[in-house]
């Protein structure tokens, strides 16, 4: 699967509130592969987290 748009990725980081694990998880993918999608568009993760 190729890297979303960073809408997507945004979008997908809100609905899991920032946790990456279960994002990966409920999209089949590996964080390696998350990792990269995230650094590929730019997006941080821990603006999206809760707390």
């Amino acid at each position: 699967r190729s890297c979303p748009p960073r809408e997507e990725l945004e979008a997908l980081l809100a609905a899991h509130g920032g946790n990456l694990k279960q994002l990966a998880d409920a999209e089949g993918i590996g964080r390696r592969t998350l990792y990269r999608w995230l650094e590929e568009r730019g997006v941080d993760p821990n603006a999206f987290r809760e707390g």
